[in-house]
């Protein structure tokens, strides 16, 4: 049983992680731009089997900071509910400073969570925009993963979702799997126009803000911006997706589905209070478009039109807005 103790204690103990604080040392104890870039390249050399067993000690901080109880005290909107809006990804930002601050200062704030204040200086960031650096400590841990755009894009949100072991440091949110998603968070906007894959297809850089996935967002700006912030949504929603596709891409889809889910050119992927995800066609001679306003203007009228195809339950004012912004509505076979 000693033994055991033992073991369980050098796992918990911040102090016992020296892995993880010989690896973290790049970030000389602040995540910064230049320290993130300072320990991309030393992460790059250091050697595998180290990284590993750090990583894991890394996920050991997160079992003892991703908690209920440290993010009531995180940043101007700190946790009170799973209905409320609450920093998510300002609150992981500065669990980020207190790990690279050190084993002290893990330990200090699990043993008081109110001293995590004194790690909140992350500023807010508005929906849309990435705060820098992006990502978390843990999703930059993949080195070669975090260098390729397209993976940097999909995976930098990968701790804002509760993992099934971190579940039980949340009381407050039981077992609503939606509410774990943290999509009220105001950082978040709640309705995302993906066009990255055209970008990819065209082999255009895909982070690129000038291109398919920059015009994406602003487009997602506008309709956000249009329908109101998280607490304005349909409640029965949560993160809503217009995905843009190739025409090709989209028939493939398509024949995958179920002949139900296709609407006036519109494939329902699924719609509930986790996410919803609704897949459009450009044409060929859409995707060729080169001026980024023209591709702004198409991306909203398209993605403004797959918000009204399946009766969204959108107020009247909203829907109102959304047959504005997605013109005559167009007709099609399919």
């Amino acid at each position: 049983m000693a033994l055991f103790g033992s073991l369980f204690r050098k796992k918990s103990d911040p102090s016992t992680w020296d892995e993880l604080w010989t690896v973290l040392a790049p970030y000389g104890g602040r995540v910064t731009p230049s320290s993130t870039q300072a320990w991309l390249r030393a992460a790059a050399t250091m050697d595998p089997k180290v990284l590993a067993k750090a990583k894991d000690q890394l996920e050991r901080a997160y079992d003892l900071l991703d908690t209920e109880a440290a993010a009531r005290f995180a940043g101007e909107i700190p946790f009170t509910g799973p209905d409320r809006p609450f920093a998510r990804r300002r609150f992981l930002r500065t669990v980020d400073a207190v790990i690279v601050a050190g084993p002290d200062a893990v330990a200090r704030v699990v043993a008081d969570p109110s001293y995590l204040r004194s790690y909140d200086s992350s500023p807010a960031v508005a929906p849309y925009e990435t705060p820098d650096p992006e990502g978390y400590l843990a999703d930059r841990w993949d080195v070669e993963r975090w260098k390729d755009p397209l993976n940097r894009m999909i995976w930098k949100d990968v701790l804002v979702s509760l993992s099934t072991r971190r579940e039980k440091a949340w009381p407050g949110l039981a077992d609503d799997s939606a509410a774990q998603m943290f999509h009220l968070d105001p950082e978040y906007g709640w309705i995302d126009v993906d066009a990255s894959s055209i970008a990819a297809e065209q082999g255009a850089p895909v982070e690129a803000r000038d291109g398919w996935t920059g015009a994406g967002t602003e487009a997602s700006k506008q309709l956000y911006a249009a329908l109101g912030s998280p607490l304005e949504r349909p409640d029965v929603l949560g993160l809503v997706a217009v995905v843009v596709l190739s025409q090709a891409e989209w028939d493939g889809e398509v024949e995958d589905g179920d002949e139900d889910d296709v609407r006036e050119g519109v494939l329902n992927v699924g719609i509930d209070r986790s996410a919803t995800e609704l897949d459009i066609a450009l044409s060929d001679a859409e995707c060729a478009i080169t001026d980024q306003s023209e591709r702004v203007a198409l991306l909203v009228r398209r993605a403004a039109h797959a918000l009204l195809a399946f009766d969204l339950p959108f107020t009247g004012a909203q829907a109102a807005t959304l047959g504005e912004l997605a013109g005559p509505r167009e007709s099609v076979s399919r």
